[in-house]
């Protein structure tokens, strides 16, 4: 072989060998699969779903140039798709656009450029694996000729009435637990929902939204997401329960917060797809740190309401309904909620007596009254405990 034929095997062969650490490192990398996104003009979630669960890092940019202030997430060892990587146009008022790029060959960047930001919290979901952004707008400003020439007084309007969100759980390609005789929980659930919202209309003059009023699919992370951009009131997620034993029954509700037991942890691991229990275990560890903005001490009353309403009412016609009583978990759907926020089990539709009666339209139609009960019990307290004057201590 002559001088120059042998330099160029050289030079080659020494390319593949600086080649192979990045090829080696590309093989390891994890990849994002989605970025979806639900806005209105003050609040934004941004899901961005993976193959894998990563390290991330986050910052905030001020305004600079031709460019808008900015929140950025940085994901470590990740690669992102040519099909991910144009922008993604929101122009809400609150939210420009989602972009995303390769900002190093293991780092991708995910930008949201803003118009406002009064505050945002970044969570991992697992199963699939998600991280969520939720934002929080200051508000749109007025015209500055509204501000220098304010309109005449009008007559106070009347107060908005309640926005109930109403979530019927599972639905489409997933059926949610399947009970006795192949009761299906998505579709016993979506009748209760129906029934409720016709009630909640007709009976406390509510604007009733449903998270599905079909057999869809739709994701946990969405549902909440719905309820918010909605400006819900209040937020309550319908679903039947199950258990290995076909002797357990009775009704159960749930508000937000690490599991007070190993039954509840049980109940949430199911309602959030089956989630492993290590990721039950680091959603529980994360969990007191997005604790601090949510309505806890309201949740909790209103899943008092909500599980009293149900077993003392069903009781009156089924003497035999257990009562499961209030109890805490980390579920999903309820993770990011900006209102009261409950899950109520209704029944086991793995349990022989009330799997039959779930089939039977009196009984559910009796839980969807008296959900509907509860419902109205929590919000007559309520409004009683804010028009009640403030309790006068005497001066030490």
């Amino acid at each position: 072989m002559d001088r120059g034929r042998w330099s160029g095997a050289v030079l080659v062969v020494l390319l593949a060998l600086l080649a192979l650490p990045l090829a080696a490192k590309g093989q390891g990398l994890t990849q994002v699969q989605s970025i979806r996104h639900w806005s209105t003009g003050d609040y934004t979630r941004v899901v961005v779903e993976l193959a894998a669960a990563v390290s991330h890092r986050h910052g905030v940019l001020p305004a600079s140039g031709d460019l808008p202030p900015r929140l950025y997430l940085d994901l470590l060892a990740v690669s992102l798709p040519a099909e991910l990587r144009q922008p993604i146009p929101v122009a809400d008022g609150l939210l420009r656009q989602v972009r995303a790029g390769q900002f190093a060959p293991d780092v991708v960047r995910v930008v949201l450029d803003l118009e406002s930001l009064a505050g945002f919290e970044i969570f991992d979901l697992p199963a699939p694996q998600r991280l969520v952004i939720d934002i929080r707008g200051k508000g749109q400003a007025g015209p500055a000729s509204a501000k220098a020439r304010p309109p005449a007084p009008a007559p106070s309007p009347a107060p908005a009435p309640l926005r109930i969100v109403l979530d019927p759980g599972h639905g489409g390609k997933d059926p949610g637990a399947v009970g006795v005789g192949g009761l299906l929980e998505k579709d016993v659930v979506l009748a209760v929902a129906k029934r409720a919202a016709e009630r909640l209309r007709r009976e406390m003059g509510c604007k009733v939204i449903l998270t599905r009023d079909r057999d869809v699919f739709l994701a946990l992370e969405e549902r909440t997401a719905l309820a918010n951009a909605a400006k819900g009131d209040l937020f309550v997620s319908i679903h039947a329960n199950a258990a290995p034993s076909a002797d357990l029954r009775g009704i159960e509700t749930y508000f937000l917060s690490p599991a007070s037991g190993d039954d509840a942890l049980r109940v949430a691991a199911r309602e959030n797809a089956a989630a492993s229990a290590k990721a039950m275990g680091d959603l529980q560890a994360i969990l007191l740190d997005l604790l601090r903005n949510s309505k806890l001490n309201e949740s909790a009353r209103l899943a008092e309401a909500v599980q009293a309403s149900l077993v003392d009412g069903l009781r009156r016609q089924y003497p035999d309904v257990p009562n499961l009583g209030v109890k805490q978990a980390p579920f999903y759907v309820l993770i990011g909620a900006q209102m009261p926020a409950v899950l109520a089990e209704i029944s086991f539709v793995s349990n022989p007596v009330e799997a039959r009666r779930l089939q039977d339209a009196a009984y559910t139609d009796a839980i969807a009254a008296h959900l509907t009960s509860g419902i109205s019990s929590y919000v007559g307290k309520t409004t009683v405990a804010l028009l009640a004057p403030p309790t006068r201590r005497p001066l030490p």
